[in-house]
C-alpha cells in the first residue's frame, strides 16, 4: 500500500476537470495506491523522466514519481498537454 501525496500543482490541475473525469481519476489513483502490483493498473514509466510513471484515465493522465511508499502525483492533464 502506498501513501498517496498531492502537489499543489497536481490539486489545481484536478480541481479544473470536469467532476466525472475527477471522480474516475480519483478512483484510479486509489486503486493503484492500494495494490502497485497489480497488473490491470495501466501504468507506464515515464521516457526522459528518471523515476516519474504515467497513470492513464480516459483523455486524463496522472505523471507521479514513486519514492519507499509514498506515491507524489505532481501533474494531471489531458493527454494533449501531458507530456509537454
Amino acid at each position: 500500500m502506498l501513501t498517496l501525496i498531492f502537489t499543489r500543482a497536481a490539486m489545481k490541475e484536478l480541481r479544473g476537470m470536469p467532476a466525472r473525469d475527477r471522480d474516475r481519476m480519483l478512483v484510479r489513483l486509489d486503486d493503484y495506491a492500494a495494490s502497485p502490483d497489480d497488473a490491470r493498473h495501466d501504468v507506464l514509466p515515464l521516457a526522459g523522466e528518471p523515476g516519474g510513471f504515467r497513470l492513464r484515465s480516459g483523455d486524463w493522465r496522472a505523471l507521479f514519481t514513486l519514492q519507499g511508499s509514498e506515491m507524489t502525483v505532481y501533474r494531471i492533464r489531458h493527454r494533449r498537454e501531458a507530456y509537454r
